[in-house]
């Protein structure tokens, strides 16, 4: 929760964006006010397989470009590195692999060490279809 001024000082909901508007809302707001973790579950929501708003891939991706942006100097290696990962896996999957590839290739320079940036890497060079049938199942068999 926060007061109706914070959100006018913040400038509100940036409307450039189609999805994740509140998170971006939220970084903007941790940026400039003190934000406490509050340990109760004041909202629950419903998870389902339907579409959602949140599963637009490019907008997603754009949300993404915005925050490696704004806050990716801040950013640990290895938090650069995954959002270059989701970035390049997302335009993989929308067609542009020869884009999706360079920053997967930035995302392994900045940070070697994770063999999922290596897979990807190697997958992207099967197709945009078989890129996208393989996210969906390592989505469905990874944890949480």
């Amino acid at each position: 929760m926060m007061r109706a001024e914070v959100l006018r000082a913040l400038g509100g909901y940036n409307e450039a964006l189609a999805t994740s508007e509140d998170w971006e809302l939220y970084l903007r707001l941790a940026e400039q006010y003190e934000v406490e973790l509050v340990p109760d579950v004041i909202v629950r929501i419903r998870a389902h397989q339907d579409v959602r708003l949140g599963d637009r891939i490019d907008e997603a991706r754009k949300v993404e470009e915005l925050v490696l942006g704004r806050y990716g100097p801040r950013m640990s290696a290895p938090l650069r590195s995954l959002y270059l990962r989701k970035i390049g896996g997302k335009l993989c999957r929308t067609g542009a692999l020869r884009e999706g590839r360079a920053r997967i290739r930035q995302a392994i320079g900045i940070h070697p060490f994770n063999p999922l940036a290596y897979a990807q890497y190697g997958l992207s060079f099967l197709g945009r279809r078989t890129y996208g049938r393989l996210h969906g199942v390592y989505r469905r068999l990874r944890p949480g």
